[in-house]
């Protein structure tokens, strides 16, 4: 039999051995990974730092070679250079002493200028030679490219340079009258990343395009061929201007730039080993701060743990108390986390729950009333009086068929006021019991007023609450007509809007002023007086039924007659539910 080990435990010891387990495996999957994360993070910011380091030399080396291009111009085009290599090419003579005096000097006077170029070689076109430096090794006769330049170019002491040799022609003429040999020292070059301000743990060098290196912070290396040192090695070119090699088995990455200017690579080899051979120390130091992540861990769930039980346990107690009938319960609020916004929401459940328990009493109280209200008129004792008076003396004045017409349409009025006790009938019904109503009144007050009652039979099979629209017509004959000195009528109309009904009742009476008006809605005047319901509890009645589902306006001028609009939800009365009553 499988036994959980955490069925007998309580929630508070499940939150402290999860929360304690999750944080020790989380410490101990850091402290793998944590090595390799660091290994290509330094890898990755010495790529990056690297590649920065060889766009500096790269700019450095432009400037250097530009600088000493310059002062080879500043020689070239010098009036005294110019002189005599033109009269030496045109004599096919020697210069004196005085003009090599001269050339030394216009020389000497560019190069102080600029102490890049480390030596110059100046021919005529007649073979005269002049040397800055004996040791210096000319190049003239063999097969040299003009304006290119070369390296790992030594003298005769073995000391190497840069090289390169430019045509002299004539300003005036454009004739060839010599050439100059430019020799800028390897130091030069290589003093610029073998200072402090680069990494200890990377080596740089330049290569030209067929391997031999020209100038490396580790002199024993130049003039070698970088192929014959290194393996895997491909040049960088135009097209692909960065080469990335990683070396695993030495634990060594080699970069290579592309120069455009001399078409060679500049070149940077990166210890790895070197610069992580504090792994060690790092790994020790994981291991110390996983210990101290477990007695944090320890502490946290177990802080963990007391702060949710103890929001739970409320909650769990609030509940109990609800369930004894006990609704002033109401729950601390101790955090804003998931519990905390869980005991806030029961605080507004039980509100809310006290509020519609108080609304249903009240809606169950109006109920009451209106139930109350129309059993009053239903009976109407005034209203069937008089009409029975009316009928009394239309029959002494012999009127019989007139009192036969009040007879029937008083009969029909009660039948639809008690409709069995319903409190939904048809607008069939509702405008059968108005129009009884309204021809009852008609033969009171024949001379009073007129009416019209418009209504697709469409419209007849939906319904409408008992007895919504005759108490309207009944204000409005009393208040709106009887008192008008003019005759005037009623009229009301039913009609169609997508899945509404529209209920209008329009009159041609007096009318009301707006403070007049405000009262009616307010209910501010009583229902007897009005000799009917209220508007306001007509209105109350309305959202009753249809749960504020429903529009009823008001629109009324003094002298000019009112208009009150009402919007119902258009339901067929076989269809009808209870969704749209307070029962």
């Amino acid at each position: 039999m499988e036994i959980n080990f955490f069925k007998f435990k309580s929630i508070k010891d499940k939150v402290f051995y999860f929360s304690f387990c999750v944080t020790l495996s989380i410490i101990l999957l850091l402290i793998f990974i944590a090595y390799f994360i660091s290994y290509n993070t330094i890898k990755s910011n010495s790529i990056s730092r690297e590649l920065d380091t060889l766009e500096i030399i790269g700019n450095q080396t432009n400037i250097v070679l530009n600088s000493a291009e310059s002062s080879a111009t500043g020689i070239i085009i010098d009036s005294e250079v110019q002189n005599i290599l033109t009269n030496c090419s045109i004599n096919n003579i020697y210069p004196s002493e005085a003009d090599i005096l001269n050339v030394q000097r216009a020389i000497d006077n560019s190069m102080y200028k600029n102490s890049v170029i480390s030596g110059v070689i100046l021919h005529s076109i007649d073979n005269f030679a002049f040397k800055t430096n004996n040791k210096l090794i000319s190049f003239v006769n063999y097969d040299m490219e003009f304006n290119k330049w070369y390296g790992a170019i030594s003298d005769t002491t073995g000391k190497y340079y840069l090289y390169t040799i430019k045509q002299i022609f004539n300003m005036h003429t454009g004739k060839l009258i010599g050439s100059l040999e430019i020799f800028v020292d390897e130091s030069t070059l290589s003093t610029n990343y073998t200072n402090d301000n680069y990494s200890k743990f990377s080596d740089f060098f330049l290569i030209n395009d067929e391997g031999f290196i020209v100038s490396s912070s580790n002199q024993n290396e130049i003039s070698d061929n970088i192929f014959n040192l290194r393996k895997n090695l491909e040049f960088a070119d135009s097209t692909d201007s960065i080469k990335i090699i990683n070396n695993r088995k030495e634990d060594k990455l080699t970069l290579m730039l592309y120069h455009s200017k001399l078409e060679w690579n500049i070149v940077a080899d990166i210890y790895l080993k070197d610069l992580i051979k504090n792994k060690e120390l790092l790994i020790i130091s994981l291991i110390l701060l996983t210990f101290i992540g477990l007695l944090c861990s320890y502490a946290l769930s177990k802080t963990i743990a007391k702060s949710i039980i103890k929001p739970i346990n409320n909650l769990s107690f609030a509940i109990n108390q609800v369930e004894k009938g006990n609704w002033s319960t109401e729950i601390e609020i101790l955090s804003d986390d998931e519990i905390g916004l869980l005991s806030r929401k029961f605080n507004h459940l039980i509100i809310y729950i006290k509020n519609l328990l108080n609304k249903i009493t009240v809606e169950q109280n109006k109920k009451k009333e209106f139930e109350f209200e129309l059993i009053q008129l239903q009976i109407k004792p005034h209203f069937l009086y008089n009409s029975l008076e009316n009928i009394s003396a239309l029959v002494e004045l012999e009127m019989n068929d007139e009192a036969v017409d009040m007879i029937s349409n008083l009969s029909t009025f009660y039948r639809g006021a008690l409709s069995k006790g319903n409190n939904i009938i048809s607008i069939k019904d509702e405008l059968s019991l108005t129009e009884s109503y309204l021809k009852i009144m008609k033969l009171r007050y024949y001379d009073i007023f007129d009416y019209d009652i418009i209504c697709d039979s469409n419209l007849e099979q939906f319904s409408c609450p008992k007895l919504l629209i005759q108490p309207l017509v009944e204000n409005a004959i009393y208040h709106g007509l009887k008192n008008n000195d003019d005759k005037g009528k009623v009229i009301v109309s039913i009609e169609s809007l997508n899945d509404e009904l529209k209920i209008t009742i329009e009159d041609t009476g007096v009318g009301m002023t707006e403070a007049e008006l405000k009262k009616v809605i307010n209910g501010n005047i009583s229902s007897s007086a009005k000799g009917g319901f209220a508007v306001k509890n007509t209105i109350e009645r309305l959202n009753l039924f249809y749960h504020n589902n429903c529009i009823f306006k008001i629109k009324s001028k003094k002298n000019f007659g009112t208009t009150i609009t009402i919007v119902i939800p258009a339901i067929r009365k076989e269809l009808y539910s209870d969704e749209y009553t307070f029962s």
